[in-house]
């Protein structure tokens, strides 16, 4: 329940004589002007074309506030770590395009206001099933938000979606109170609203569109596992992680620090993955990095669970991760060989469904040994995480003797690495040599990862393809061609 009161801090305004290029965060009063109509036409960034894009933080309170509210309800706990988060937080957020027009579910409500004003007006503590009306709280609020805009429209005979005024941030302002429960009586009223305005590359609009900093990360995952535990479903790594320690049982640990048997046993030959990370045969690994990667890609891969590893700061921990990363891919590279033709890669079961674009989609879905083999890197630091994903594409991650041959996807991936580390045309091109890994972790990043990886690259001015910037929607086309025409 703690994560329902995690709300994330709107920006600091940026002050007139400090106020850094291409960015503004200012907090608005009725009657003064809106920056969509104030905020100079930019000048294009290296060869893009560049966009405002505004995100409207509505009815922004102090931090402290919430924080003296939930002392106030529950016993103080002395011995607790109280770490307070300075600064404020909002109702509400949507986010408005170069025009001053509503992005389409962009609209998010606080689930830390919205679970304050549940025990103001209720009296009741918290309880899981908050989880689940908080979702229920946040799908209305954007419905309601549909609602309200699709009115203005109506009223005015128009068939585009209408620039925000100051009557329908005002508006906007009171559905968002009205969602989260708060009247104007509560501590929490505020009224106020800031608008938080910054540049991005034209087609890359949508990337933006993401609100969910104003909650905690974790929201709807826990959601999922509360449905799941509640209907029975446990996974094993879940369960693991669940289990108390007084549950596990002292004989059952091994101290492979001190008992170098139960470690060499598990480096042996027989146990060794199929492949390594190409890096030079002078640099193997530890002998317990090895022991690690082992336990990950043979015990874990047929029986599934959690496994910790101690890996502070200059261990290893990236190089550790390659060989798993190269283990799998040799593995799932061994399935694929024993099939006699592409699409037998595929079962007969077919999944389909409309994308938030209203685009019909249709995938066939894979064979189940040729599934497991996927990879995902968290971290609660983000900079941590965004390295290795520029690391391992990148050409020198490889040993000299294969950097100059190592192809695979190359020039598809140094333009994932390019429009997803934001490169400015005077930044200095990272070349990659695979296509391994990106940065997916919220919908900028992949937004920045589907326009490189799938579409052609364009020339911006002319709108025209460029020579030899085909991506996958192309050659996937090229190849369909290829052997229908050899057939």
């Amino acid at each position: 329940m703690l994560e329902l009161f995690d709300p994330q801090p709107v920006p600091k305004l940026t002050g007139r004589s400090r106020r850094p290029q291409g960015r503004q965060v200012i907090e608005w009063r009725s009657g003064d002007p809106l920056p969509w109509h104030t905020l100079p036409t930019p000048a294009p960034r290296g060869n893009r074309r560049s966009v405002w894009r505004h995100t409207v933080y509505l009815g922004v309170y102090d931090l402290e506030q919430v924080y003296r509210f939930l002392h106030r309800v529950f016993v103080d706990d002395r011995d607790a770590y109280d770490q307070r988060r300075p600064g404020a937080s909002a109702c509400a957020a949507v986010q408005v395009d170069e025009r001053g027009r509503l992005v389409e579910g962009s609209a998010v409500l606080s689930s830390a206001l919205w679970a304050v004003a549940q025990i103001n007006s209720t009296g009741a503590a918290p309880e899981p099933q908050w989880l689940g009306g908080f979702a229920s709280a946040n799908q209305a609020f954007g419905d309601q938000v549909d609602v309200a805009e699709g009115m203005r429209r109506d009223a005015v005979g128009a068939d585009e979606p209408l620039p925000q005024d100051a009557a329908s941030l005002q508006r906007l302002l009171g559905v968002a109170y009205g969602a989260a429960g708060v009247s104007g009586k509560d501590p929490f009223f505020s009224g106020r609203v800031v608008i938080s305005s910054s540049l991005v590359s034209e087609g890359h609009e949508d990337a933006s569109a993401d609100t969910d900093f104003l909650n905690s990360f974790f929201l709807a995952e826990l959601a999922a596992v509360q449905r799941g535990l509640e209907g029975g479903y446990c996974p094993k790594a879940l369960a693991a992680y669940l289990t108390p320690d007084r549950s596990i049982s002292a004989l059952d640990r091994i101290d492979v620090i001190r008992q170098d048997g139960p470690v060499e046993a598990a480096v042996g030959v027989d146990r060794l993955p199929l492949g390594r990370w190409p890096s030079g045969p002078e640099h193997p690994l530890a002998l317990r990095q090895q022991f690690a990667v082992n336990r990950a890609l043979n015990d874990l891969s047929f029986e599934g669970g959690i496994m910790g590893v101690n890996g502070p700061p200059g261990t290893g921990k990236t190089t550790m991760l390659r060989d798993i990363l190269a283990g799998n891919v040799v593995e799932r590279a061994r399935r694929l060989a024993d099939l006699d033709r592409p699409e037998h890669a595929f079962t007969g079961i077919v999944h389909r469904w409309n994308s938030p674009d209203g685009y019909p989609r249709r995938v066939r879905q894979l064979r189940p040994e040729l599934t497991g083999f996927e990879m995902v890197v968290v971290s609660a630091n983000n900079a941590a995480v965004e390295n290795i994903s520029v690391e391992i594409p990148a050409r020198d991650a490889i040993a000299p003797r294969w950097r100059n041959e190592a192809d695979y996807f190359a020039d598809i991936a140094t333009a994932v690495m390019d429009d997803g580390n934001g490169r400015t045309a005077d930044a200095q091109r990272q070349d990659a040599w695979g296509l391994v890994a990106a940065r997916l972790g919220n919908k900028r990043n992949r937004a920045a990862f589907r326009n490189a990886f799938w579409f052609d690259q364009q020339d911006w001015k002319t709108r025209t393809p460029v020579p030899g910037g085909e991506r996958m929607q192309t050659r996937l086309k090229q190849w369909k061609d290829d052997e229908t025409h050899t057939n």
